[in-house]
């Protein structure tokens, strides 16, 4: 009795084995459709919601999928400009064995493809960080005769920094160094959130003097926390690279999907005083004065 039922469990523990390696062996259809996603709640110069197509401030939308591990196994990016990437900008079909896998969706205004460092760190070197929008969701792909279809809608992660000096740029000043004493410019798309909180740069090449004799840029970063504030340091650079200004804004204060504006003067030399920030934020912008 005793043999027969040892080996009825070793003949169940081949056939499940053998079962889990034939499933582990389907490919199934998924369909996933980057469609509707939240663009803002107004904060942003654009509307509540909108669509990939509609959007073009999105260039390009990367999509991959990681197994149980960890382990990256499905990674593609479609490039708006790159006609030849997709049939339909924000839509992508693939195969994928029976499994659990971790979706990440990153929708950026790079017009090169973000780098995976690993599951929880996506990066845009050598590009700076723009606009970015991600979400993450878990997906279980069984043994079905019918295709899976995702929906995988984003929201935008980054604050936005505009800078408006209330002097004219020099002539030699060819351009303006943004530093930032936190967040990153490394994405985990699971969280929304910075992958260090270390800091990073923005370079912005050759500023420009408007009719209304001021200068004005923008630029964004990953926050480690939803909002999070931070010393912000303004280096007006010449052609070698050399600072001829250098202003330090102190405790300005951000948070995802707002604005945070800076005014003051940053060229004009001899000048200086006391930062005055407001570290509440102000209706949709928050505002400091340097």
């Amino acid at each position: 009795m005793r043999k027969t039922t040892v080996l009825t469990l070793v003949a169940a523990v081949l056939l499940t084995s053998a079962c889990s390696k034939e499933h582990s062996n389907v490919l199934v259809p998924v369909n996933v459709n980057v469609d509707d996603f939240a663009i803002s709640q107004g904060e942003f110069s654009s509307k509540d919601a909108s669509t990939v197509a509609t959007y073009t401030n999105v260039k390009a939308i990367t999509l991959a999928f990681f197994d149980e591990n960890g382990d990256q196994i499905y990674s593609t990016t479609q490039l708006r400009a790159g006609t030849t990437t997709y049939e339909t900008f924000g839509s992508f079909s693939l195969m994928l064995p029976i499994g659990n896998y971790t979706m990440e969706v990153l929708g950026y205004a790079n017009e090169l493809p973000a780098t995976c460092n690993s599951m929880t760190e996506w990066v845009f070197t050598p590009d700076k960080v723009r606009e970015t929008f991600v979400g993450s969701q878990t997906v279980t792909i069984s043994n079905t005769a019918n295709s899976v279809d995702i929906s995988a809608p984003l929201g935008r992660v980054v604050p936005r920094l505009e800078v408006f000096t209330t002097d004219p740029v020099p002539e030699a000043v060819k351009s303006v160094r943004i530093t930032y004493a936190a967040g990153g410019s490394g994405i985990n798309p699971i969280t929304g959130l910075s992958s260090t909180n270390t800091g990073c740069t923005y370079l912005i090449e050759n500023p420009t003097t408007t009719s209304d004799g001021i200068s004005k840029f923008r630029s964004h970063l990953f926050l480690a926390t939803d909002q999070q504030t931070m010393n912000v340091t303004l280096d007006a650079l010449d052609s070698e690279g050399n600072s001829v200004s250098h202003k330090v804004v102190s405790n300005v204060p951000f948070q995802r999907n707002k604005v945070t504006q800076l005014h003051g003067a940053l060229y004009s030399a001899g000048v200086s005083g006391s930062f005055t920030v407001n570290t509440s934020w102000i209706g949709d912008t928050n505002i400091v004065n340097f």
